[in-house]
Order: C-alpha cells, then sequence, then structure tokens
C-alpha cells in the first residue's frame, strides 16, 4: 500500500512539474517558442526520467526535476534526496531514458556511463 501511495504522490509531482515547466516556458516571448521545441524533441517524458533517477536512488525521493540543454544534448535534470541528506544530481538522457550522470552535490564524485563513482 505504501508503494502505491509513492508511486500515486510520484505521478502527481511529475504532472505538477510539467504543467509548471510549460507554464514557465510562456512567460519569455522566443524563450517560449525553444522550450516547446525542447519538450517536442524529448522522446521521453518527464515521469519517465524521474523514474529512471529513483531506479538510481530507490531510497531517495525527487525534490526538482526539469528539461535541460548543454549543446547538442538534451536531459532531464533530476535532483534526488536521500535520507542522509544527500542531494544527487541525476542526467537522464532525453533521447532514451538512461541515466548518463550521476552527482552527489558540493562533491566532485562523478558517475558516468563508464563509471561507478559517486553513489552510496
Amino acid at each position: 500500500m505504501k508503494r502505491n501511495t509513492s508511486i500515486a504522490t510520484l505521478i502527481a509531482a511529475a504532472s505538477i512539474a510539467t504543467a509548471g515547466s510549460l507554464a514557465f516556458a510562456g512567460q519569455d516571448g522566443n524563450r517560449d517558442k525553444d522550450r516547446y521545441s525542447e519538450l517536442f524533441n524529448s522522446k521521453i517524458t518527464l515521469q519517465h526520467a524521474i523514474a529512471s533517477a529513483q531506479l538510481a536512488h530507490p531510497d531517495g525521493r525527487v525534490i526538482k526535476a526539469e528539461l535541460e540543454q548543454d549543446k547538442d544534448t538534451l536531459y532531464y535534470e533530476v535532483d534526488v534526496v536521500k535520507a542522509n541528506k544527500r542531494v544527487f544530481e541525476v542526467h537522464v538522457d532525453a533521447a532514451d531514458g538512461k541515466v548518463i550522470s550521476n552527482d552527489m552535490q558540493g562533491s566532485t564524485a562523478r558517475q558516468d556511463r563508464t563509471g561507478t563513482k559517486g553513489q552510496s
């Protein structure tokens, strides 16, 4: 029952975050076109990105999620806080839903597709 409640809460939070992103995108004339374009170029949903981040940190809670673009890479940035109060910034590829980085905030530890550092 607790897991069903957590999943329902996660979906509701993701929906609110998506609506907030769309509302924010509409505040700037040119920026809204760019943000809408980014959203439509994304192959996965915000909910999928959050689920991928939670698989990386099953004992954590998502506190923030947003769509970002760095050079030619479109990704979701999902912040996850753990019981020990460590916050991880998880980047999820918007094209395939794979975790492309997993950084503990305030640390130089890093996990890429080729490494294993940064997890607890």
